[in-house]
């Protein structure tokens, strides 16, 4: 019941979600010296998970988590331990800012750039692209279990088998997507010019300017405290 309600994210539109994740990471990249960078993180993350996206939180921190500790523990190698924080920040201000972008829809942001009278070809390309990772990793899962029910191995270490029982089913399922792509763009009448209608149009409400005053707020109260200090405010 608990995973259910959590899955439930009331979505945010989809630009004010990429412009946040935009905005955040680079504010945070300059921020990112500062002592108090950990409280930036933290906070930006009590804003997403108000927003309700405590599931895509859950799924995808924990992950960051661990990447960032690792990367922390190899600059420890070459670097100061303040450096090789930093570093291990800089990983996780990237999932961070990026949980409302990997949480809404792909069609979502396709319908919302055409209502924005974004260029067809380049609304296709981040279609695309938004895709192709979730594609990847899906036939990659199914190559693998295909060459574990037969009973062979394609580790690194026998680039022959791995060559022959991975890589080349996997080039030849992309060209078989490639293909299908190109018959289901022809097949609904997908063009680069001429008018379009939609079935679904997205609306601005006002949880998505809430949220967008929010992270305004958010980011301009973090470089007045990282760049202005406290000397405005009022002494006593």
């Amino acid at each position: 019941m608990i995973l259910q309600r959590l899955r439930s994210e009331k979505k945010i539109y989809p630009l004010f979600c990429i412009l946040q994740s935009l905005l955040t990471f680079f504010i945070g990249l300059a921020l990112v010296r500062q002592t108090w960078f950990w409280a930036y993180l933290a906070v930006l993350l009590l804003i997403h998970f108000f927003f309700g996206y405590a599931y895509t939180i859950l799924r995808v921190i924990p992950v960051f988590v661990l990447v960032a500790a690792s990367v922390g523990l190899v600059s420890l190698a070459y670097a100061e331990p303040l450096q090789a924080l930093q570093a291990g920040y800089r990983v996780l201000l990237i999932g961070v800012s990026a949980i409302p972008s990997l949480s809404m829809s792909a069609m979502d942001l396709v319908r919302n750039f055409n209502q924005i009278k974004v260029p067809r070809w380049l609304t296709l390309g981040f279609l695309i692209a938004l895709r192709f990772t979730r594609i990847m990793a899906s036939e990659v899962r199914r190559i693998r279990n295909a060459i574990r029910l037969r009973g062979a191995s394609a580790a690194w270490y026998r680039p022959s088998v791995a060559y022959r029982a991975f890589i080349l089913p996997l080039v030849v399922r992309i060209m078989n997507i490639s293909d299908l792509l190109a018959v289901s763009l022809e097949t609904r009448g997908f063009r680069m010019d001429g008018e379009t209608t939609q079935y679904k149009s997205l609306r601005l409400r006002g949880r998505d300017f809430a949220f967008a005053l929010s992270i305004l707020v958010f980011c301009g109260a973090a470089l007045l405290l990282a760049y202005g200090g406290l000397s405005w405010l009022p002494q006593f």
